[in-house]
């Protein structure tokens, strides 16, 4: 029954083992019976767990008794600690206790438990594992849950909330379900107005549309007809204060619509919170700060498959505010997280999710959109917004924002915590905005803090006409040693009509003494002519890396573009030739450049390590054999696994970068070695070095 039945046995034998030791010793005389039976001293006590039934199904009670679990050397056993750690979230009653109860669900899935005991002396047990398989759907024994219809019900004494007698309101039920024991809410498909707070161990599943005669409820997937709203004067719709083992699924929320504190879902010290499948909007009032789920406090919150819609009148808007959680998952099960950040002009900051001071945070397969020209200029918009946030993963993610001011996809800062994240598989888009854009920012000048940045696609369109400052990873450590991987990566910025933007693919700014920075198969097209272009820069010239071997690609009419901007190659300009000797003899640390470009618009020549010493006079640095070419460009097709753009992107570089051997005005696409890549594009290569 249990995964750790097989090693409790192998306990047992050891301690026989041992205590047969101890008598062999004493028939040889003197203190060696002492001695044997040191040999067991501390051993931890077992946790053993039975259950009962011992075929649990759907809607039945079932009984998990940790009594028998015992210490080898008859230590008492002080405390119990049962925790679920797989499968439907199910109500646990007496988690503390040597006997814990649960219903069983009605869904196809295997809940898993774990037991830990805790002796006398303090000593903990290793967890004991016990797996339950439920098979699916049966129907409910008579009154196991207690039925809600806006349209049939009324909440008079005779109504037992049964499926032949609902009642009306969703706090009625929540009232029955407490006195009788109930788990179980199921709302009819209608609108509530009304503000509940549900108690510990229930379950409120809307979208029912029908009851069979046997109790057994229909549902529609969509939550669009199952509606609570929330009542005038009230601050939130659902309030969850000190409960846990609580699921909410499949509910459409109209969160407040008060001046101040205007929630969805307020969720304030509690544990092992589900929401499923909720469809949760929060007009709030002219200048109010608005959340549709805010957690504080809290632990093990998990949201899935559910969408959020900001359009209202909020100042300050934000989807999902999680403060001082221990354990977040935004992670949908079988459709997706959906972030609508339009807004009509009142907002002046806009998040779709904002984690503070928390720590196991996991965030996948959000989609943050802000649709087409729909954010009103001025709005400051961040996709995610985290601070202070410890074992923190994003992945496969994507945050589009047009219209924006200042926005940025994913911005961390630590100022208490030394972090660990990984950010990987995100998709950042930005178009139409004003001042400036980050794609993923990082303020962390914690001691020790640990980045992975890898396989993020960030695409960041320029506004035309403007000075703007456009970063596609910005990372600062405030002068305190960082651990920085940045793998894998492709950062687009194409031009503009008129374009003014300063533009940098990879920023490090104030990276302290003893930073480990790596940079690595990243790709990084950049094109523009007003501002400066710098593929990889930085405001220090004793920036290091580990390793940098990255395809960058800059051009532009500003005679400043480089790939890699340190000032202490070429002073304040950050200019291009100058600074393509030490690139390639000292690389900043870096261990290998496959392929730089760097334009010099007079000329009309792309100074390439590879094609510069063709000039004519040559550089300086060619004339005294400083350049190795051989070693500085890219010996192959300009598609290794990590160049990850379309055909349409790498088209418009190649009428700017792909010149043949440096001869050649804008537009040509001519290649170097004559070779072509399978979609037809010529390939660049320079196989001839």
């Amino acid at each position: 029954m249990t995964r750790h039945g097989r090693k409790m046995n192998l306990n047992i034998a050891a301690i026989m083992f041992f205590l047969a030791a101890g008598l062999f010793y004493t028939s040889c005389g003197g203190d060696s019976a002492v001695e044997a039976n040191a040999d067991i001293t501390d051993l931890p006590p077992v946790a053993v767990i039975s259950m009962s039934p011992a075929s649990p199904a759907p809607w039945q009670k079932v009984t998990l008794d940790g009594s028998t679990s015992f210490d080898p050397e008859g230590t008492p056993i002080k405390s119990y600690a049962w925790r679920q750690t797989g499968g439907t979230l199910t109500g646990l009653s007496g988690a503390t206790a040597a006997v814990m109860s649960f219903y069983v669900p009605d869904t196809v899935t295997t809940l898993e438990f774990e037991l830990v005991v805790t002796n006398d002396n303090a000593v903990a047990s290793s967890p004991t594992l016990i797996q339950i398989p439920v098979a699916g759907k049966t129907p409910p024994p008579p009154q196991s849950a207690v039925f809600v219809s806006s349209k049939s019900g009324n909440d008079s004494a005779a109504r037992d909330g049964s499926q032949n007698m609902p009642v009306a309101t969703i706090g009625r039920a929540l009232a029955i379900a407490a006195q009788n024991g109930f788990t179980n809410v199921y709302v009819m498909e209608g609108t509530y107005t009304e503000s509940i707070a549900p108690q510990s161990g229930i379950t409120i599943k809307g979208c029912v549309t029908s009851v069979d005669e046997n109790g057994v409820p229909a549902f529609n997937a969509s939550n669009a007809n199952t509606i609570l709203k929330t009542p005038v004067g009230k601050s939130q719709a659902i309030l969850l204060s000190s409960v846990q083992d609580v699921r909410i699924e499949c509910l459409a929320i109209t969160g407040a619509s008060v001046a101040t504190g205007s929630m969805g879902i307020a969720i304030n010290a509690s544990q092992r919170i589900a929401l499923d499948n909720l469809s949760i909007k929060t007009p709030g009032a002219a200048g109010a700060a608005c959340r549709d789920i805010q957690a504080t406090d809290s632990s093990e919150i998990s949201v899935t498959d559910s969408s959020f819609q900001n359009s209202g009148k909020c100042g300050n808007a934000t989807c999902v505010l999680a403060d001082n959680v221990q354990g977040l998952k935004i992670v949908p099960e079988d459709d997706t997280n959906y972030f609508w950040m339009a807004s009509n002009g009142n907002e002046s900051y806009l998040k779709a999710i904002e984690v503070l001071n928390s720590a196991g945070v996991d965030i996948s397969r959000v989609t943050i959109d802000s649709g087409s020209g729909q954010v009103s200029p001025g709005t400051v918009f961040t996709g995610i917004s985290l601070e202070d946030v410890q074992s923190l993963a994003i992945s496969d993610s994507a945050v589009s924002i047009d219209g924006a001011d200042r926005p940025a996809g994913i911005l961390y800062r630590c100022t208490d915590v030394a972090a660990d994240a990984s950010l990987t598989g995100n998709s950042i888009s930005f178009a139409a905005y004003g001042t400036s854009a980050t794609g993923v920012r990082i303020i962390c000048p914690q001691p020790n803090a640990d980045f992975e940045i890898s396989q993020n696609r960030i695409a960041l369109a320029t506004p035309d006409n403007q000075t703007v400052a456009v970063r596609g990873i910005n990372a600062s450590s405030q002068l305190r040693p960082i651990k920085l991987s940045i793998v894998n990566n492709a950062i687009s910025m194409p031009g503009a009509v008129a374009d003014m933007a300063t533009k940098t693919g990879i920023y490090l700014t104030m990276m302290g003494a003893g930073s480990t920075i790596s940079s690595v198969h990243n790709t990084v097209l950049i094109n523009g002519n007003g501002g400066e272009l710098h593929a990889v820069s930085s405001d220090r010239g004793d920036v290091q890396f580990s390793t940098i071997d990255d395809i960058l690609l800059v051009y532009g009419a500003n005679a400043n573009n480089a790939i890699l901007s340190m000032p202490s190659a070429c002073g304040a300009s950050f200019c291009a030739k100058e600074i393509v000797a030490d690139l390639v003899n000292a690389n900043f640390g870096a261990t290998n450049m496959p392929l730089a470009y760097y334009p010099d618009t007079a000329q009309f020549v792309a100074l390439s390590v590879a094609n510069e010493c063709e000039q004519n006079p040559q550089p300086a640095q060619c004339q005294n054999n400083q350049v190795n070419r051989r070693g500085n460009v890219l010996k192959q097709n300009l598609q290794p696994s990590y160049f990850d753009f379309d055909a349409a992107e790498l088209l418009a570089a190649f009428q700017v970068f792909a010149k043949d051997k440096g001869v050649g005005g804008t537009g040509v696409t001519t290649d170097i070695d004559g070779k072509s890549r399978s979609d037809g594009l010529p390939d660049i290569g320079a196989t001839e070095y």
